[in-house]
């Protein structure tokens, strides 16, 4: 059976690259865009590793019931960002792995793979 991995991200185009880039690796990826889906395919689903646009949670409520979401679930998770002003939503949710470089897909691939292999990714790709 294949890992799964949920990638929650506002830009469709991104989505689908990175979709296209773990499934050359054999992993599952389920794509999102808002945080309501999100938090619907978590209660729903079982997910090895989370990757996330802090911009999709952007509202205060949102990155709160994220964060609640992956202690309670332990999920890895990789916050891909626009640029280094998100760095602060990876700190909250728990010094999650964090890439300002959102077209560093080689490395972004290999953390996911390292998270869900249960190995230790640096804190800033």
């Amino acid at each position: 059976m294949n890992p799964s991995v949920l990638v929650v991200h506002q830009r469709a185009a991104m989505r689908r690259l990175l979709r296209l880039n773990l499934e050359l690796e054999g992993v599952t990826v389920v794509e999102v865009a808002t945080a309501p889906e999100c938090f619907r395919r978590l209660r729903s689903q079982t997910f090895a590793a989370l990757m996330v646009d802090p911009e999709v949670f952007a509202d205060p409520r949102h990155e709160a019931a994220l964060g609640r979401a992956v202690r309670r679930l332990r999920l890895p998770t990789l916050v891909v960002a626009n640029g280094p002003d998100h760095r602060r939503f990876a700190l909250r949710l728990g010094d999650a792995p964090y890439s300002a470089r959102p077209d560093a897909i080689d490395r972004l691939v290999a953390a996911v793979l390292a998270l869900i292999a249960g190995f230790s990714v640096p804190t800033i790709l």
